[in-house]
């Protein structure tokens, strides 16, 4: 009798876990990070110029539709290349406000900044219609990231209880 109830518990923490890590993924911040001034002369798929206000880190995001690899490439006034990392994990981003509803943008590159001032950034589109770019201060993902370790460790908590009642339930 006591097995059941154990293996209950164990079907119920795994689900719950499980419900938690579909929740949790993609990532996402906590709050709209804080945009910084972007400027595309004709389209996105031209190059175009950012402003930052101090040097960080910056992360560029993409709506509409995506491709793979290299995504955008940025640079110093005098024409060298800054790192952009693409992100581990898939980060997405739904702005708050009225109009922001029918925009998602998913994180294509992380890039850190020496100082404040002006750089050229140039995006590849593949020709996607409704591809837009934006580029904001690194945001906290440190909740959301939380929580799907949690889940991964309640469903590895759950299955394992699952599996050593029953095999005690055999005995």
């Amino acid at each position: 009798m006591r097995s059941r109830a154990w293996i209950a518990a164990g079907v119920a923490v795994a689900v719950l876990g499980l419900a938690v890590v579909l929740f949790a993924y993609p990532l996402s911040p906590r709050t709209d990070p804080a945009p910084v001034q972007a400027s595309f002369p004709r389209s996105f798929a031209d190059p175009g110029v950012i402003l930052v206000k101090k040097p960080g880190s910056y992360a560029i995001w993409e709506t509409g539709m995506r491709g793979d690899g290299d995504r955008c490439r940025v640079s110093t006034q005098s024409g060298t290349q800054i790192r952009v990392d693409e992100p581990r994990l898939t980060v997405r981003w739904e702005p708050d406000g009225e109009d922001s509803g029918a925009y998602v943008y998913t994180q294509v590159g992380a890039f850190d900044v020496p100082a404040a001032g002006a750089y050229g950034i140039s995006c590849t589109t593949d020709g996607a219609a409704g591809t837009a770019f934006a580029v904001t201060q690194t945001p906290s993902t440190g909740l959301s990231l939380t929580a799907l370790v949690g889940g991964s460790v309640a469903i590895v908590i759950g299955v394992t209880t699952l599996i050593v009642a029953s095999v005690r339930r055999r005995r």
